[in-house]
Parts: structure tokens; sequence; C-alpha cells
């Protein structure tokens, strides 16, 4: 499974508009990330978002108290810069929109202050708050089926190894489409395009070598 990498900031006790959240945790991550999203959400699926209240962040601690005997360790780390990774592929509700996060040092950070490794929800990027749903007159499908034809005019049914390779990515295209149900034709076209490529070049290869 694919994750890409970034970098946040922390800050304690973050202020949304006049109000200071005490007992919260954010990672200030970089805006431009939930923007790209946000641009495809709305151009592939017709989905409008609003920027989250403390912007691209990600919660490490949300209202949660830690015990007494842990509070003199907050703010510790304020201001220190830690990495983490997300997963490219948006997932979302009809409220909200998220990348799946994954980062050891918050887990630790929370750990430290005598509280769960997790928060309740996982730790997610939150890209917005879905405030309309637009209608999207073209679909992708049809470019996937046109790929989906193409890829299988490459294949050489009599060769078990691309045989399976064709049943692996029909299953993969029924896979996102199910799991991901507003946002898996963009992944589907990018991914055949990719595995188009790859069984030209494998024909290539065998060619050559026969």
């Amino acid at each position: 499974m694919v994750y890409f990498s970034s970098q946040g900031t922390l800050v304690y006790d973050p202020v949304a508009g006049r109000i200071k959240n005490k007992w919260w945790l954010n990672l200030e991550c970089p805006l431009d990330i939930i923007e790209y999203y946000s641009y495809w959400l709305e151009k592939e699926a017709g989905i409008i978002t609003k920027i989250p209240r403390f912007g691209s962040h990600i919660s490490v601690i949300r209202s949660e108290e830690p015990p007494d005997a842990y509070k003199h360790l907050w703010g510790k780390y304020d201001g220190k810069t830690f990495t983490f990774e997300y997963h490219p592929i948006p997932r979302g509700t009809n409220e909200h929109w998220w990348l799946d996060v994954r980062c050891p040092h918050m887990s630790q950070l929370r750990n430290e202050l005598g509280l769960s490794r997790k928060p309740l929800n996982g730790f997610h990027l939150t890209i917005g708050r879905v405030i309309e749903r637009k209608k999207i007159k073209e679909s992708k499908n049809d470019e996937i089926q046109k790929l989906l034809k193409e890829y299988k005019m490459h294949i050489n049914f009599m060769d078990t190894m691309q045989r399976n390779n064709y049943k692996f990515v029909e299953n993969y295209i029924r896979f996102q489409k199910r799991k991901y149900p507003d946002f898996w034709e963009v992944d589907c076209v990018s991914f055949l395009e990719d595995v188009i490529v790859l069984q030209k070049n494998l024909r290539k290869v065998m060619s050559f070598e026969i």
C-alpha cells in the first residue's frame, strides 16, 4: 500500500477564531495537500468541501485531558516538526472527507501523556466538511471500460500469468468501486493506463525472447 510523506508542526491548545481549545493538540500540515484533494473531489465527484476550522491539520489530541501525573509534560514538543504519511486515496461520508494517516511519533506522544496510542477515530488529515454535491454530467466509467478493453487486447489468455494478471485487474476495479464509490474512477483510470504500458512492455520482451 503506497503512502505519501509530508511534515507538520505541533501546536498545543490551538486557537480557532477567538477560541483557545484547551487540551487539544494539532499537527499543522501544508495547506496545499487539502487544496489539491478539494479540487479533485469537486472536479471528479462533484463534492464541494469547506476547509476545517483549524485549517490543514491532524488532530493528535482532541479535548482529552491527560491524567494529573502527566500534565507537566503538556507543551513539551510545542513547535516541533513531525513527519507523517498519508494514503493518497481519500475516504469520506456524506458529511466529511479525509486522508488516512500514520505516524508512530504521534502515538508515542499520546502514550507519554497517559492516553491511548490513537484517538477514537484514528489519525487522519481532514480535507473538509461537505457543503454541496453537484451532479457530474460526464462519468469516467466509459473511459474505464475503453481502457479495460484495450488492456484485454494485449493479453495472451493462453499464458497463465497474463490470464491471472487480467483477473487481478478486473478484481481491483471492482474492489475500488465498492470501497471508494465517490472517487474510484480517478484511481482506476490511472491504474489501467499504467498496466497497459506494463503489458505492452511485457509483450515486447516476450517477443524478443522468442
